[in-house]
């Protein structure tokens, strides 16, 4: 979804850095529109209970903050055994290339641990 929004130049209405405007703001009626916009596809993916609990939300960012505080997955328990992994790994009879590459790719791996949204 965070791809989706970013490529279409619209994942500014869920992050909030593009607070919405005064009515009186000449600005309002494109910010409205478009803030719609993002509310429908957030409200199109949603299951009838959460749908009727949301819609009654004004901004997008209201929509996405509720969704990740329903959904969020937390890390920890997979960071923790990545961290485990790195702290645990020997080179042993790997040659150098093999041990590089796993050492690598598990802190590439911990890397992206750190904030994932899943919706």
């Amino acid at each position: 979804m965070t791809i989706a929004l970013e490529c279409k130049y619209k994942w500014s209405f869920i992050d909030g850095s593009l607070p919405r405007p005064e009515e009186s703001d000449s600005m309002f009626k494109i910010w409205k529109r478009y803030n719609s916009m993002v509310k429908s596809w957030l409200l199109n993916l949603v299951n009838k209970e959460i749908y009727d609990i949301i819609l009654s939300f004004t901004d997008a960012a209201e929509i996405w903050t509720d969704l990740m505080k329903r959904f969020h997955v937390s890390n920890l328990p997979r960071k923790y055994q990545l961290e485990q992994d790195i702290l645990t790994l020997r080179q042993g009879s790997m040659d150098l290339s093999t041990y590089y590459t796993k050492m690598k790719t598990l802190w590439q791996r911990l890397g992206s641990t750190k904030s994932q949204k899943i919706c």
